[in-house]
């Protein structure tokens, strides 16, 4: 895992960590067989309290993006791919713009590349497109404090133009694999192998009662420092 600090440069929110620490955890819980991928969120969490970092809060709700009811993008699937074929100013009929509007269709590449390129995965899909196309070859290492900005702006848009203002930041700001990740984090479905429950009970024992009981992922991370203390 990328090493933690909080001495990052101030004009990077420096209350928390790199969005891509975050997102190389994701990567190693998706790849991970089921028995080890609780190792590596325990490892993030706990690197995130040594690291003095504070709250989790602003983790947790990356981590579980369907369980914080603060934000609401309105942005399924087709209608962020309409997003970034406007971000891209791709043409409607263009391969790519195409290959974002039919994401669930199956496209054969010949034996050179492979019999299938992925289905069924937007976020993997628009990945491919974003890759050739990015400005950001290597992470920016930006906070997750300034991604939660981002996505605060993209959840209080008012329009489709302002949601495509956003993306365009995305653009410039993020790597394809970052932006595949928050793209999965907009939809509200990561699908990395574990459970809400299960991310829940890792960040602490008592984290399921007290989400029921308030409904309020803040207030769950606020009360629970102390993985030790029930």
């Amino acid at each position: 895992m990328t090493t933690m600090n909080n001495n990052q440069d101030s004009a990077n929110n420096n209350r928390t960590p790199s969005f891509n620490t975050l997102v190389n955890c994701f990567r190693r819980i998706n790849q991970a067989k089921s028995s080890d991928k609780k190792v590596y969120l325990q490892r993030y969490i706990e690197d995130w309290r040594k690291a003095g970092f504070g709250s989790f809060y602003p983790a947790m709700r990356l981590l579980v993006p369907h369980l914080d009811s603060e934000r609401a993008y309105d942005l399924k699937e087709t209608r962020l791919a309409h997003a970034y074929i406007r971000a891209f100013s791709l043409t409607k009929s263009s391969p790519d713009a195409q290959r974002l509007v039919n994401w669930t269709r199956p496209k054969f590449t010949g034996k050179k590349r492979g019999p299938v390129q992925p289905v069924g995965d937007f976020a993997s899909i628009a990945a491919e497109v974003i890759i050739v196309r990015s400005v950001v070859t290597k992470s920016k290492g930006l906070s997750i404090d300034y991604v939660n900005e981002n996505l605060r702006e993209l959840s209080e848009a008012s329009n489709f133009d302002e949601s495509v203002k956003v993306i365009k930041g995305f653009l410039h700001n993020y790597t394809a694999e970052e932006q595949k990740w928050l793209i999965k984090i907009i939809l509200k479905d990561l699908k990395i192998g574990l459970s809400e429950d299960s991310i829940l009970a890792i960040y602490h024992p008592d984290a399921r009662n007290v989400f029921n009981r308030c409904n309020n992922l803040q207030k769950v991370t606020d009360e629970l420092t102390d993985p030790h203390r029930r």
